[in-house]
């Protein structure tokens, strides 16, 4: 194992655990307000805790997963077209103009649920890190806003250039 990834590894480990004491904090909490007991000392620890866990999100975790996550969202856009995008573009050869397949080729690249759940499912399991689910959610938003204007805009001008003739 790489030392960047144990580093990215520890910090979501202490993330992690930041999360569950404050998860604790809150539940001896609600049973100490419950149970009308002195809550001050918990209220003390979970602003702590929760000064803690800002410093290690903002200046820690988050800043070192910010570049990886702008280098690899770039990488994810641009795959979204040559894996989901480009076999329309071969697929259609024959059938379809080729501006109209390059407006399929601009549908069929927009996703975003699909993303999600690949994303969600693979933090949930291990195998994908943080910065690579925010980076393929955020090619698929990406997608989402830009494939199909482009596509629309592209039949646009295709009818705009049929009026004119």
């Amino acid at each position: 194992m790489t030392d960047i990834v144990r580093r990215e590894l520890d910090a979501l480990d202490l993330l992690m655990q930041d999360h569950r004491e404050m998860e604790s904090l809150f539940r001896e909490f609600e049973y100490l307000r419950e149970n009308r007991k002195n809550t001050v000392s918990v209220i003390a620890n979970a602003c702590t805790e929760l000064r803690i866990l800002d410093t290690l999100q903002t200046e820690i975790f988050y800043a070192s997963v910010g570049e990886a996550v702008k280098e690899r969202l770039v990488v994810f856009f641009f795959l979204l077209v040559v894996v989901r995008g480009l076999p329309s573009m071969l697929i259609y050869r024959g059938v379809l103009a080729p501006r109209e397949r390059l407006q399929m080729t601009l549908l069929t690249a927009t996703a975003l649920p699909l993303l999600v759940a690949l994303a969600a499912i693979g933090l949930a399991n291990g195998h994908m890190l943080p910065e690579n689910a925010a980076a393929l959610v955020g090619a698929g938003v990406l997608s989402v806003m830009f494939f199909p204007a482009a596509a629309v805009q592209l039949g646009k001008t295709r009818q705009h250039e049929a009026a004119s003739s």
